[in-house]
Formats: C-alpha cells, structure tokens, sequence
C-alpha cells in the first residue's frame, strides 16, 4: 500500500469503524470487513489497529504484509492465480504471516481468473463463476466468524 500516507488512512477508516460502532446494533459486537484490492490492504491493516473491534476480514486480490500479532479476528482472502498486481509469492507470504501469528486464515485461488475477477463492471476480468463461489464463501464465513 505504498503511496498511502497513514496520518490519512487512519481517521478514514477506523472513522468508518467508530460510524459502525457507534449503531446500537453494532455497539458491542465484532464487526466484519470486507476489502477488495487496496481495500484489501485498509482492511488487513485495520485488524492489526483495532483489533478488539474486528472479528472478520475478507480480502479479494490485496495483500499487505503487516505485524498481525495483536489482530484477534480470522481472515478469509480470495485470489486470482494469474494476478498482474499481486503475485502468487505476495499472498502466499501474506497468509504465512497471519498463520504464523496464530491467526485462522483460509485463503482460495479460483483458476482461470485474474485481478478484478469480482467486479461485474470490468467485462475482460469478471468471471461469474468464480465470483459467485467467492462471495458464498464470504457470506459463510461471515455468518460463522460474527453471529
């Protein structure tokens, strides 16, 4: 996430995390996120800031590579083996270093697809198939980590 400065970062995510929190039907529950590419990074980082507050992150084609020994939540990420912005070895790395810091982590390659494979608004890129699995995935997940 480099070009991102972090005095900028911080009060606009976790600004949507206190938002969240401050609902009476959030206010003390873990809340999930879910990032897509650089969002993945925001939500990664997040967990690693806040981690009383999240329970949950999902991440689709991002990585950030981060000291996630203070993160408490579990981490689902879903990825595209043919992704020009982040390689195979990236995400590999990333789910080791949640691994090793105790955290559950699950991550899935969904063949054939490349960055973006998600997004209905990207024709080239999107693959329906794949997305599908992925969010049945992500909405499992979420229903385990946080209800």
């Amino acid at each position: 996430m480099s070009g991102v400065d972090e005095n900028t970062r911080l009060p606009i995510v976790s600004g949507a995390l206190d938002y969240l929190r401050s609902q009476p039907s959030q206010s003390e529950r873990k809340i999930g996120i879910v990032g897509f590419s650089m969002g993945a990074g925001y939500a990664l980082w997040l967990s690693t800031v806040r981690p009383e507050d999240v329970g949950a992150v999902v991440v689709f084609y991002g990585t950030y590579l981060l000291d996630f020994s203070k993160a408490k939540a579990s981490f689902l990420g879903h990825y595209a083996p043919e992704d020009e912005w982040e390689p195979t070895r990236d995400v590999q790395a990333l789910e080791e270093k949640i691994r090793g810091a105790g955290r559950e982590v699950t991550f899935h390659f969904y063949p054939g697809t490349k960055h973006w494979f998600f997004e209905e608004d990207r024709p080239g890129d999107y693959d329906r198939e794949a997305a599908g699995l992925a969010w049945n995935r992500t909405l499992e997940f979420l229903n385990n980590k946080l209800l």
